[in-house]
């Protein structure tokens, strides 16, 4: 996994536990285990631009379990019961 995959993840593992305002780039850095550089690197207008990846990173998830779901049948409610 790259540096700013984890990143990524664990700002999305906080967010989503923690909110938004609760959730500080430090314990970010910290739980992900990069650099400080690394975070202001990747994501350089910060905290927004991060949260934004986030959801965004959380979002293709979901659209591929959906997507699976439709590939393992074709009927709406076996898709739906797999996901």
């Amino acid at each position: 996994m790259s540096t700013k995959d984890k990143i990524i993840q664990t700002a999305a593992l906080l967010l989503r536990k923690q909110g938004y305002h609760a959730t500080g780039l430090n314990q970010i850095i910290r739980e992900s285990g990069t650099p400080k550089g690394s975070l202001y690197y990747y994501f350089p207008n910060g905290k927004e631009e991060l949260a934004i990846a986030s959801v965004e990173h959380i979002s293709q998830k979901v659209i591929n379990q959906i997507e699976e779901g439709f590939a393992y049948s074709d009927d709406p409610y076996i898709a739906i019961d797999r996901f």
